[in-house]
């Protein structure tokens, strides 16, 4: 009896500590929603330079002539230097961002380095379901893969037969996009264009 008691308060233990853990997180996600939320209606937009850290990503911008920087988690793996997303700043505080990982960057100077390739398998993320996805794509013979935040509506075929273009930097064929036509290459902050066939050479 004095084992069945001591199993019972060790897995009454074990449940709180799982069940403290989930309010935890359930915390931290309802806080970062609440400063998302916040920052997108106090927020002023503008690009971001990306360098990656370890489950982070540094991100470099610049605001009334003033550089400024800070940290964001990131939300997939593979992130590349040099990358650029649209990024919202708070108004009161420029050092308080949300990154646009769904808004990629490729200013105008720099497009004549991207090519156009298709993608040889896409599928489903399993931890961030419904907002990044998986895909891989040749470039010379090499096989890379690559991960790529969505947005939530964005229906994707993920059926094999199905074939995605996508847009890789010859300078680093680790940066790539998927082109779909919910999520438009942004060339500035102040005009959105979308992605067009006729912009990429084969």
């Amino acid at each position: 009896m004095k084992d069945y008691n001591k199993i019972t308060k060790e897995t009454i233990h074990s449940i709180l500590a799982l069940l403290g853990m989930l309010l935890i997180v359930y915390v931290m996600i309802y806080i970062d929603e609440k400063d998302a939320d916040e920052i997108i209606q106090n927020g002023v937009k503008t690009i971001g330079n990306v360098s990656p850290r370890i489950g982070n990503v540094f991100m470099t911008y610049t605001l009334n002539k003033k550089q400024w920087s800070n940290y964001q988690n990131s939300p997939f793996s593979g992130i590349q230097e040099g990358e650029k997303y649209v990024i919202i700043a708070d108004k009161r505080k420029f050092n308080n961002i949300l990154i646009e990982f769904d808004k990629p960057v490729i200013l105008r100077k720099d497009i004549n380095y991207f090519r156009k390739t298709k993608t040889q398998l896409i599928e489903k993320n399993l931890f961030n379901y419904g907002s990044v996805v998986k895909f891989s794509y040749l470039v010379k013979g090499v096989l890379y893969k690559r991960f790529q935040k969505i947005p939530i509506n964005q229906k994707i075929d993920f059926s094999e037969k199905n074939i995605y273009e996508v847009i890789y930097d010859l300078r680093n064929p680790k940066i790539a996009y998927l082109l779909l036509t919910d999520i438009p290459i942004i060339f500035s902050v102040k005009k959105t264009t979308s992605q067009s066939l006729g912009l990429f050479k084969e």
